[in-house]
């Protein structure tokens, strides 16, 4: 910008003008205001004054009169960070990645919360490795799970044991009502899924981290893929917001990439392993998650998220046992390299792919030039038949002793891995929940698995026991002990992050749920039961079937 040239000299009586003149003549009277031209101004400021009050007061007296009754924000509220000035709904029109995002950059942002006083505030960093993480996921919003969400499947599958419609997960919902019905369903699942609400209770429940599962078509779709392009990357941001109101750090997983990872439900397609597999393997992981990656880690990167968003995870569950070992590695070095490329300075999580943390020895080391990596493994002692054979004694007496010890040997880069962190656990005793093995594949519990095995539990049935009325006093005791059994031996680890925050109807897998039942505590980071005060006092036959 330009600055004009002021002139110091005076100006001539020819600047001034023929009225300049001097002159020794008396001057004729003047009129009344500009005799009283002083007064007039000085009473003009005095009532612009006034009304600028007026105004300032009816403005700031109802906001601090809701802030001191009680009514208003939270103390982790800034009034640069309210909702109000977000974005509530996401364009009505298809649009890209650019636009959503400066929808969000138009507003204003604060740093200084923190989730709770044991945790430093979002302007500091999280001492990963030296404080665990009690953190929670949100499944089954950006990427459908039905088990999670089990209304959205049922319209369709009358019978729970035989998915005849062939309606099975986000693609083939989203390709049977074509992309109207499908946007409109999808967005007010969006909306009404995870809300302000639901991220303030997370917060209030004493945990600082969230998980959030996102598929690859926030981004990208192809024209022979039915997905909704770019709606959930709105409401991503959307959560991102809230995040950072409350203090809480974000966990960004890829849940879903092109081809699917591990041909499950919640990669977004049931069936085979396109990724890294077959004809188009290597054009899925390689021509389209990278480039994916790379935008999402670049909107991360940037200063408006990068004090929120700390870890970044480049694949989830990719099912290794159908996969080359050494091309997964291969593509996960250069998936960290796209991140870090894009300005991503956090913690990059890989995943152990269902082969074990021993596997990892060795891998992704910063003497190899990989700083700030973390293994992710998953929990669960449900989906296989011998897992759902041991008795509640031993499902808590592993997590106290087998699950312990193996977290410590990864946690140790001469042992293990290094950095190693529980990305889902929950404490789920049966695979009795509704859709959990995938629409109308039944149960391996009960015997109406599709595999037709015989039932783990030839006298016991699913009926109930996901209706906490039934819950007796001993069963939520037995509950309490496997879910503390759990925190307690996963802070040997860099910290956890349970499956789910909620669900519509299943209360093992909803953190909500458990601590409003008293099972969970009623603050993460207060937990009352350990495994060196409490086994020894858990019954050996506690419900023994």
């Amino acid at each position: 910008m330009s600055t004009p040239t002021l002139s110091t000299s005076p100006p001539s009586a020819s600047d001034l003008g023929e009225n300049a003149r001097l002159s020794s003549e008396k001057p004729p009277a003047l009129p009344f205001t500009q005799r009283h031209r002083k007064a007039i101004i000085l009473a003009s400021v005095v009532v612009i004054l006034l009304l600028v009050g007026a105004i300032l007061l009816g403005v700031l007296l109802p906001r601090f009169l809701a802030k001191n009754s009680g009514s208003g924000p939270s103390s982790n509220d800034s009034s640069t960070n309210s909702s109000s000035n977000l974005p509530s709904v996401p364009p009505s029109e298809p649009t890209n990645a650019t636009y959503i995002l400066s929808l969000f950059n138009n507003t204003s942002y604060d740093n200084t919360a923190r989730a709770n006083p044991n945790v430093p505030p979002l302007t500091e960093s999280f001492p990963y490795g030296s404080q665990p993480i009690r953190g929670v996921n949100l499944g089954g919003w950006l990427v459908l799970e039905p088990f999670i969400t089990p209304s959205i499947f049922d319209p369709y599958n009358p019978n729970p044991y035989n998915a005849s419609q062939g309606i099975i997960d986000e693609w083939t919902i989203s390709a049977y009502l074509g992309t109207t019905a499908a946007r409109s369903l999808l967005d007010n699942h969006y909306a009404t899924w995870v809300t302000e609400k639901d991220i303030r209770r997370i917060a209030d429940v004493g945990l600082d981290h969230i998980r959030i599962p996102i598929a690859y078509w926030a981004i990208d779709v192809q024209k022979d893929e039915p997905y909704i392009p770019h709606l959930s990357l709105f409401y991503f941001l959307r959560v991102l917001e809230w995040a950072r109101k409350y203090g809480l750090r974000v966990n960004v997983d890829m849940h879903a990439l092109p081809g699917s990872q591990n041909g499950w439900n919640h990669s977004g397609r049931s069936g085979i392993i396109g990724w890294l597999n077959g004809t188009l393997g290597s054009y899925n992981a390689y021509n389209r998650s990278l480039p994916i990656i790379a935008q999402v880690a670049k909107i991360v990167s940037q200063p408006r998220y990068r004090n929120v968003v700390t870890m970044f995870g480049l694949v989830n569950e990719p099912y290794m046992p159908s996969l080359v070992i050494d091309t997964v590695l291969k593509w996960e070095e250069d998936a960290y390299n796209v991140v870090r490329g894009e300005g991503f300075t956090g913690v990059v999580v890989i995943s152990d792919g269902f082969m074990g943390l021993n596997t990892w020895t060795g891998k992704m080391q910063p003497a190899q030039g990989y700083t700030d990596v973390a293994l992710d493994t998953h929990f669960y002692q449900i989906f296989t038949r011998p897992q759902l054979a041991t008795t509640h004694y031993q499902k808590i007496s592993v997590d106290c002793t087998d699950a312990r010890t193996s977290l410590m040997a990864s946690g140790n880069r001469s042992t293990g891995f290094g950095p190693t962190i529980l990305g889902e656990w929950s404490v789920a005793e049966t695979d009795c929940t509704h859709f959990l093995n995938g629409v109308g594949l039944g149960n391996r519990f009960d015997g109406t698995f599709v595999d037709g095995g015989a039932a783990v539990c030839p006298n016991c049935t699913c009926k109930g026991l996901n209706d906490t009325t039934n819950w007796t006093p001993v069963y939520k005791q037995f509950l309490q002990a496997f879910a503390q059994s759990q925190i307690d031996g996963y802070t040997n680890s860099w910290g956890w992050f349970y499956w789910n925050f909620k669900t519509e109807s299943e209360p093992h897998w909803s953190y909500f749920d458990l601590v409003d039942l008293g099972i969970l505590p009623q603050k993460a980071y207060a937990p009352t039961w350990t495994c060196a005060q409490n086994l020894s006092s858990v019954p050996v036959n506690i419900l023994q079937r």
